[in-house]
């Protein structure tokens, strides 16, 4: 079977989350992988897979600057990653020997810079699987104007990240189709944790609640108006507030919690409504301030079957009780079996294989379009 080397975006959990989705199925095709990350990837991945057959390898990586509110301060992160965009060249020269030795089949990069550019000097055939191309992708003309400005200003960037590369998977909760000239790229539903396809939902009285560190009070307000009980992570422990918990961080904790609540109200993040879609958990969006992805990914949701959506300084506690009148509702739209790409993702890996390399052919079948969005015209 194949040698696959896999470059991960270091920075934030949902690179890592997708990276190790792909690890596992490769891993269960019998493939070799060597992971290369920074950052909270790195740390992630490294805890992951001690003592297996799987190594990491740490390289340096870009982080973003965040503002108090923790949306993405795109001046600082622009000017930040400065340093590390002049000396891409020399790093990716010592890459291109770290991968002339190990003499993989492909390389794989999850929004990831500098392993492409390694590749491309060694002649090594790679391929991207990430969700940020899907700016640079889709059609995203429907959108407000302002956050169609945004998009512009923000695809010369993605595009430049890297190119070259033998197909682009794009993987999304949404996808309306692709921009002109980009109808070769491959869009997929979102990569599921193992853990997440391993659970079962069930439905129980609470509301689940994610947001980042800082939520106004008029949410929490909004919140004890639903007169349900809720569950809250992401503001750290503290001494409940009658029907409202807090949750101390714990990722079974918050999976669990998932699985059995009535609804999702949590910050626009593609990973996590994408994890609530398939486990058929209405999803109340609210995009945090300044984060422009956050709020295409809520334009989506509102314009979807299966939640709705409001700034989370903005959420009142009439949206909220709509939101919980219409639960059941909006569950019946959810179809759980177009939300996961993690099947489709791996064929398209191996369909990019040497032909050496690829073992014992899978069934061919076509690639699903992410769940709930119409399908491009031919």
């Amino acid at each position: 079977m194949a040698h696959i080397c896999y470059a991960i975006q270091g920075e934030g959990r949902g690179h890592a989350t997708r990276g190790r989705a792909i690890v596992e199925l490769l891993r269960d095709r019998g493939h070799r992988v060597t992971l290369f990350t920074s950052g909270q990837a790195l740390e992630l991945l490294r805890a992951s897979y001690t003592d297996t057959e799987v190594e990491v390898h740490a390289i340096p990586g870009v982080a973003w600057a965040y503002r108090a509110d923790r949306s993405v301060d795109y001046a600082r992160t622009f000017s930040g990653a400065v340093p590390f965009m002049a000396r891409l060249d020399k790093l990716s020269a010592s890459l291109g020997r770290t991968l002339e030795h190990l003499a993989p089949d492909l390389l794989v990069t999850d929004f990831e810079p500098a392993m492409p550019r390694a590749a491309c000097r060694i002649g090594l055939p790679f391929m991207s699987v990430d969700h940020q191309h899907v700016l640079t992708a889709a059609d995203l003309s429907a959108l407000p104007v302002q956050l169609r400005a945004w998009v512009a200003f923000l695809r010369p960037f993605v595009g430049m990240w890297h190119g070259g590369e033998v197909e682009q998977v794009v993987s999304s909760f949404f996808w309306p189709g692709p921009r002109r000239g980009q109808e070769r790229v491959v869009p997929i539903g979102v990569l599921l944790r193992p853990e997440v396809l391993d659970t079962r939902p069930e439905v129980h009285d609470h509301l689940l609640v994610y947001v980042r560190r800082h939520a106004p009070q008029s949410l929490l307000d909004a919140l004890r108006g639903t007169g349900l009980p809720i569950r809250i992570y992401g503001l750290g422990e503290r001494r409940d507030e009658g029907r409202v918990q807090f949750c101390p961080v714990s990722i079974d904790g918050f999976l669990e919690d998932l699985a059995t609540c009535r609804g999702l109200v949590c910050t626009a993040g593609n990973q996590l409504i994408g994890e609530a879609l398939h486990l058929r958990k209405p999803v109340f969006a609210m995009p945090e301030g300044g984060n422009h992805e956050q709020m295409i990914n809520a334009w989506f949701i509102a314009r979807s079957p299966w939640g709705m959506t409001a700034p989370i300084d903005r959420v009142d506690s009439l949206a909220l009780r709509r939101f919980v009148r219409d639960l059941e509702a909006l569950r019946v739209t959810m179809d759980p079996l177009g939300v996961a790409g993690n099947q489709d993702a791996v064929d398209r890996i191996e369909a990019n294989l040497p032909l050496s390399a690829r073992g014992v052919p899978h069934a061919a079948r076509p690639v699903a379009v992410p769940a709930g969005v119409q399908e491009p015209a031919a």
